[in-house]
């Protein structure tokens, strides 16, 4: 399985949240940040799971954790590198391996929760699109999942002081939809 190269196009790059989700009517901060999560959670999961299964890393750590359907796309597909994979397939490699991963990484406990909120928030976007969001609360809650799962796997400062600047603007929103 070969490295994610910091050039590649994020389309390519973890083909991400599937095609749906690359539509480009669909700017939402929100579905901007999902795609940095799950470039991010690539580049988390290529830095640690060779370090758990040396030698064999792909088949122990990756293919042996897909669900029935994901395993058989991905050898359909030969896709070889994390960097192939839908981000709920990475996703689902991050929380079958979640126990070892918690342990080298030194993650806190009850912190697990956050790849499943993940995963329904990317579930969410590409089956119901830019549509997903329609609260101000709900708009919030889903940029603070994403940041508190961003620090979680140690992504990137700017990415972070971006997704910041958005948490601002979108407690300012809340503020005012609550009439504060």
């Amino acid at each position: 399985a070969g490295p994610l190269h910091p050039g590649q196009d994020l389309r390519y790059t973890c083909s991400v949240l599937g095609k749906r989700l690359h539509n480009p009517l669909m700017k939402t901060p929100v579905l901007r940040f999902l795609r940095n999560a799950a470039r991010e959670t690539c580049r988390f999961l290529q830095k640690i799971l060779p370090a758990l299964e040396k030698d064999k890393w792909w088949e122990v750590c990756v293919l042996l954790k897909l669900s029935k359907l994901q395993l058989e796309a991905v050898l359909r597909e030969g896709k070889k590198s994390l960097s192939d994979l839908d981000f709920a397939d990475l996703l689902r490699v991050f929380d079958k391996n979640w126990y070892a991963i918690a342990e080298t990484s030194g993650f806190p406990l009850g912190t697990r929760p956050l790849i499943g909120e993940m995963l329904e928030m990317r579930r969410h976007y590409a089956h119901h699109g830019a549509i997903a969001t329609t609260s101000a609360s709900d708009h919030f809650r889903q940029l603070d999942t994403i940041k508190r799962y961003l620090v979680l796997i140690g992504a990137n400062k700017t990415i972070l002081d971006k997704l910041d600047g958005e948490i601002r603007d979108a407690v300012a929103s809340l503020a005012n939809a609550v009439g504060v």
